[in-house]
């Protein structure tokens, strides 16, 4: 536990920290911070609050009673929208007179678009509005099966149609800016651990004598066992060792139960 305690205090020295807060501070506030302070933005912002009172209203499971007082309110929504559409002086010079018109794909006019986009961002936000619940609407009554599925897969889709899965009104933002997030994090502890371990590895690749010593050893070793394993058989043979020993100046004993070196230059000259 001493050594453990040791080698952490070795990581965490004050000097990597005051390099590592810096970056931290940096990488928060480019890739982080946005997802707090800012979340939901744009026109995920009318989806997400949309969905948001639907749970509150009703739960996070939701009835046919419930959608079809969600659907009235809706038709209420477009009902106001259309009023707002006959009395804009835009509106009226294009003909338009309901939201079905406006959003109609049919209608080939150049200003249709300018009008689009003055009446999205007026009437605080109405049309967005429109359009989520449209969506939330048209997902929760869409149909379980699609042609293109294979049997297997709308054999699922039924078996979740019937636990209630795909019918969920929980907004997808959540999970979305929770997968930013996350992967926002890990690639911070990413450099965290980069920054902290890169000291170690920094400290060893200038160590010139414990990398020549340990590259010397390594030989040697590499030198002793190709040497043994060849002594081996060898040692069997009693013609053989007489050889040896009359190249080596020594007897066998000697050889066998001497220092590294004597065994070394014997590994040599049976490797020549």
């Amino acid at each position: 536990m001493r050594v453990f305690i040791k080698e952490v205090r070795r990581l965490l020295q004050w000097r990597m920290w005051l390099l590592f807060l810096p970056i931290a501070a940096i990488l928060y506030i480019m890739n982080i911070e946005f997802h707090f302070q800012h979340f939901p933005n744009g026109s995920d912002a009318y989806y997400y609050e949309t969905a948001e009172n639907l749970v509150h209203e009703y739960g996070v499971e939701v009835t046919e009673t419930n959608m079809a007082e969600f659907a009235e309110h809706h038709e209420q929504q477009l009902a106001a929208a259309d009023t707002f559409i006959a009395n804009h002086p835009d509106a009226i010079d294009l003909d338009v007179n309901t939201y079905d018109e406006l959003f109609a794909s049919d209608i080939d006019e150049r200003e249709l678009p300018e009008l689009r986009n003055t009446l999205m961002d007026s009437a605080d936000g109405l049309f967005w509005y429109i359009q989520m619940e449209r969506s939330i609407l048209d997902q929760y009554h869409s149909d379980t099966e699609d042609p293109s599925y294979t049997a297997a897969a709308n054999e699922r889709i039924a078996e979740s149609d019937a636990r209630g899965e795909h019918r969920t009104i929980l907004p997808a933002q959540v999970m979305d800016n929770f997968h930013s997030l996350l992967f926002n994090g890990s690639m911070l502890v990413l450099v965290a651990i980069v920054v902290f371990i890169s000291p170690a590895f920094y400290r060893d690749h200038h160590v010139r004598p414990l990398q020549y010593v340990t590259k010397k050893r390594k030989a040697s070793i590499q030198r002793e066992t190709v040497g043994s394993s060849i002594c081996r058989p060898i040692a069997r043979d009693t013609h053989s060792r007489n050889f040896i020993c009359r190249v080596c100046g020594a007897k066998w004993h000697d050889l066998v139960l001497g220092s590294k070196h004597k065994l070394v230059h014997v590994s040599g000259i049976l490797l020549v």
